[in-house]
């Protein structure tokens, strides 16, 4: 079965930022897409709502077993930018119902709409909070590593939103909006 390992962090040197989004989104991309199980990756910055935590890679990957093979657990971590890294959060995602979400985006909608939750109780009223918007949610719960949270949920939006963003969930730990820093077309700036 499918799952998300989601990556969040920030980076500490505002010096250093871009050489680092151009070997992760080089380099380590093209060594993680290499490794057995790892499917697919979209890294992602935060621009609005919260964004106390910058950034956020999804990587998909074809069973978590992706983590344990020889060769992931011998390439592991951030090389030499690991003392610039804070905030360093990696979890397992399981789908709630549809397979995958919605990464890689597309243009047409091309930033994440994504809301982390602690509570069972806070995803059933999610669930019911989206149904009366526009757009999809894709629901997740986590499956293991840092648990840094209970349930997730991401949704793919027009750029538009960005511009005026407005909270989707009561009862959220928090909200992203996130644009996307890799893929065709992306800086990583």
């Amino acid at each position: 079965m499918s799952i998300v390992y989601a990556v969040g962090c920030n980076f500490r040197s505002a010096v250093l930022e871009r050489e680092w989004n151009d070997w992760y989104n080089g380099p380590k991309t093209a060594q993680m897409l290499s490794l057995p199980l790892f499917e697919n990756v979209q890294r992602f910055k935060a621009c609005a709502l919260d964004v106390e935590v910058s950034y956020l890679a999804v990587w998909l990957l074809g069973s978590a077993d992706a983590l344990s093979t020889p060769e992931y657990v011998s390439t592991w971590g951030f090389d030499r930018w690991a003392d610039e890294i804070t905030d360093w959060t990696r979890d397992l995602i399981t789908p709630l119902h549809e397979p995958l979400p919605p990464v890689p985006t597309t243009d047409e909608t091309p930033y994440l709409h994504v809301a982390w939750f602690d509570e069972p109780s806070d995803l059933a009223k999610a669930a019911d909070e989206a149904r009366g918007r526009d757009g999809s949610w894709w629901w997740g719960t986590n499956a293991g590593l840092d648990g840094s949270f209970a349930h997730i949920g991401i949704s793919a939006v027009r750029p538009e939103f960005a511009a005026s963003p407005e909270r989707a969930f009561t009862g959220a730990r928090r909200e992203s909006v996130l644009r996307p820093i890799s893929g065709p077309g992306r800086d990583g700036s």
